[in-house]
């Protein structure tokens, strides 16, 4: 009897080990799938990461090289108007040296051919026309230049933020 139940005892031992042996096999299998299915989520999220972010740089640097146009064509167009402002300036120049010698030929003109030179109290009021046309000429050209230039400014900012608007 003994020995019967040491043979059904080893028997069980080995069905149990058996058992144990598929058990193990099976959680090492699953273990196995659910590894390599994580793996390739992890792969599949580090691609789909890789290209957002090559997409992202790439729309970052077209933004860039647009924006950075808009800065090139803002700058010649200050720079156009600089020229502008520089001949403007040549050419009041030229007007208050015309009116200079206006002026001093009035200054020098006699009045009356009957009656002595007026003198400096006798023309003031055509120097003082030139001064003030010197003055209002020089303020004017100095407001046209803050005025191109603000004006060149904003059209690039407002053109740079319509291009960031509709990129989005």
């Amino acid at each position: 009897m003994n020995t019967i139940l040491l043979k059904w005892g080893i028997a069980a031992a080995i069905a149990i080990g058996c058992l144990f042996g598929a058990y193990q096999h099976g959680v090492n299998v699953t273990n196995a799938k659910w590894e390599k299915q994580q793996s390739d989520a992890q792969a599949a999220q580090a691609t789909l990461r890789a290209q957002e972010e090559r997409t992202a740089r790439e729309t970052e640097q077209r933004r860039q090289a647009e924006i950075e146009s808009i800065r090139a064509d803002a700058q010649k167009q200050i720079q156009n108007a600089q020229a502008d402002a520089r001949d403007a300036d040549a050419a009041s120049e030229r007007l208050r040296k015309q009116a200079d010698r206006l002026a001093k030929s009035v200054r020098s003109c006699p009045s009356d051919t009957g009656t002595a030179d007026g003198g400096e109290t006798g023309t003031p009021a055509a120097v003082v026309l030139a001064n003030v046309l010197e003055r209002a000429d020089r303020r004017a050209g100095e407001l046209a230049q803050a005025y191109d230039r603000s004006r060149a400014a904003g059209l690039a900012c407002e053109r740079a933020y319509n291009t960031l608007r509709t990129h989005q």
